[in-house]
């Protein structure tokens, strides 16, 4: 018995050949460099986030320290002392206080840039104001601070003026300062009108 064996070559295939190293170390790289882009624009991503929500924390905080000075500004018939960064103001704001009077101001706080504004409830009403004592109405964030309260004061034909007997529109602004560099970075403003006598 006589076996041949014959090898048959397919003529249309070319040569066999794999991937040379250097083929395969710019492959890998490029693999690499698109997962550290893509890394790098999540880890953005998530930094932004935390930012915006650290931003809308400050703003509702102030809105809301705002709202209060507002009401208390609508509550009241008489303005006892108005300065720029001070407000004095005498009325009946709560039915079971009685007669009272109610400052506003901001204070430093150490470290400095950090300011904390305070609420000064005192009855009867003393003959002058200070910036002293009081409740805190923020209690500074690590990250956001309270950089500047200013009282601006309007007459009845709403022009400025500085005479408290003649108050009767009370511009309110509240500066936050995010970015703890302290200056404020945003500034909330509220108009309260004061009660009619």
């Amino acid at each position: 018995m006589n076996v041949s064996v014959t090898a048959e070559t397919n003529a249309t295939a070319g040569p066999q050949r794999g991937f040379t190293v250097i083929e395969l170390l710019v492959a890998l790289s490029m693999g690499a460099l698109v997962w550290l882009l893509v890394f790098r624009a999540f880890t953005l991503a998530v930094a932004a986030q935390g930012e915006a929500q650290r931003d809308l924390a400050a703003q509702q905080q102030a809105r809301a320290v705002l709202q209060w000075m507002a009401s208390a500004v609508q509550a009241t018939s008489e303005v006892r002392a108005a300065g720029e960064t001070a407000l004095e103001l005498a009325g009946t704001f709560d039915l079971e206080r009685g007669a009272e009077c109610r400052g506003f101001y901001a204070a430093q706080a150490r470290p400095l840039p950090v300011a904390v504004l305070y609420e000064r409830r005192r009855a009867p009403c003393p003959g002058s104001a200070t910036s002293e004592g009081g409740d805190a109405l923020v209690v500074s964030d690590p990250n956001v601070s309270i950089a500047a309260l200013t009282f601006r004061y309007f007459n009845e034909i709403i022009q400025p003026t500085a005479d408290p007997g003649r108050i009767r529109l009370v511009e309110i602004t509240v500066g936050i300062d995010t970015d703890r560099d302290g200056r404020p970075d945003y500034r909330l403003v509220q108009l309260a009108g004061l009660r009619t006598r």
